[in-house]
């Protein structure tokens, strides 16, 4: 973590000695530790995985998109671009022909390939670790294509989203959970991945956590001596047809979380690309771990110089409700809204000096420019209880009915 962190603020340093030379449209350092130089601002942009597309089109940069893997199918407008191949076995030729400025990579692109394209052109790499990596990750290509304040919205929200599930679930660790990444031969996942560490948010009790490979695979008598009682898969790469039919056989059908009827399944692009939709995959797993919690919308909103972000687990939220330039401001001790921010976040009719929610009309208290209105008396309107303030009270979370 420390090192990861080294990194970025390194990048950081690097951006703004811009300032100083203007000899580079940017410089950054990429998860291997390279440094990436780019002497103009990218126009042509080939991205070597679908969650580092889907990062280009949360941050703005979609329409620099010139390619994309066999794989990549969100946004839909994606399939509209020309692809290079698979992860495996991407096609220099294809790629070439593109005449890219720039291309940003996963780590598990072919070395070879690699090597071939990085003596001619800028290729920058991502191999994030935890959603803190996939934040500070989505700072970097915000650097590199010159759109870091809208990268820096969609890190904040996928921080942000974090910090709220982590606020809001309890301590599940006498819950023993395997997360099947395959099953045939048995892998799962250990703390130090981005998977791991969303179970980790969860607080549940990774059996697979201290395993010595990121990616384990895992022999039947290890899952049968350690007897999860929650097993988590993912739907469309195992449950697309229902429950898949390797449960009924040796070990799974021995399984205590088989036995019981726990066996649960999320949606594989949300918990698998490490990207801005992953905070879905984190409320999903949530969900299944603290049920009654989670069936809720989970919002975070900032004072000052945060942004609001909030996930469902039940649907995928578009860019338009996923978050929106909203703040909080401070005044004698209470914190209050705007009245646009109330009515986009929170749903709820304002007027002058009052708020209207299903129907209800409830005095509410405003600033001293009208402009805001206490957010207390706007939650007690709505009869909201779920709400947790952050150590230094600079963020509050809430679960929306």
């Amino acid at each position: 973590m420390k090192r990861k962190l080294a990194i970025f603020l390194l990048s950081l340093l690097l951006v703004s000695s811009l300032f100083i030379t203007n000899v580079y449209s940017a410089v950054v350092v990429d998860d291997l530790g390279r440094v990436v130089r780019l002497y103009k601002t990218p126009k042509r942009i080939v991205s070597t995985a679908p969650s580092i597309t889907e990062i280009l089109f949360a941050i703005g940069a979609g329409d620099r998109v010139v390619g994309r893997t066999d794989f990549d199918n969100y946004p839909p407008e994606v399939k509209k671009i020309p692809s290079i191949g698979g992860f495996s076995t991407p096609s220099y030729e294809k790629i070439i022909s593109l005449r890219p400025d720039l291309v940003i990579s996963a780590k598990s692109f072919p070395k070879q390939l690699f090597d071939k394209l990085a003596a001619q052109l800028p290729v920058m790499v991502l191999d994030p670790h935890s959603l803190k990596d996939i934040a500070n990750d989505i700072r970097k290509v915000g650097i590199v294509t010159g759109l870091y304040r809208n990268a820096q919205g969609v890190a904040f929200k996928v921080e942000a989203i974090e910090r709220a599930v982590r606020a809001f679930t309890g301590n599940h660790q006498d819950k023993k959970v395997f997360f099947v990444l395959w099953y045939n031969p048995i892998m799962s996942t250990n703390k130090t991945t981005f998977i791991g560490q969303m179970l980790e948010d969860i607080k549940v009790n990774n059996i697979a956590s201290d395993l010595q490979s990121p990616w384990p695979m895992v022999n039947p008598e290890y899952l049968l001596q350690n007897d999860p009682d929650i097993i988590i898969m993912p739907k469309n790469s195992m449950a697309y047809a229902g429950r898949p039919a390797f449960l009924n056989e040796f070990p799974w059908k021995d399984l205590k979380a088989v036995k019981n009827g726990n066996v649960y399944y999320v949606n594989d692009d949300w918990v698998f690309r490490p990207g801005p939709r992953i905070v879905y995959g984190l409320v999903q797993l949530a969900h299944i771990v603290q049920p009654t919690t989670f069936n809720k919308e989970v919002v975070a909103i900032g004072l000052n110089d945060r942004v609001y972000a909030k996930a469902y687990y039940k649907h995928e939220l578009g860019d338009d409700n996923g978050a929106v330039a909203v703040y909080l401001n401070a005044e004698e001790g209470r914190t209050y809204i705007s009245k646009d921010g109330a009515e986009k976040i929170l749903g709820v009719e304002t007027g002058s000096d009052f708020v209207v929610y299903k129907g209800k009309t409830c005095k509410v208290k405003t600033d001293n420019t009208g402009i805001y209105i206490r957010l207390r008396d706007v939650l007690n309107c709505m009869g909201i209880k779920d709400v947790v303030w952050n150590g230094d009270y600079r963020e509050i979370y809430l679960l929306l009915p």
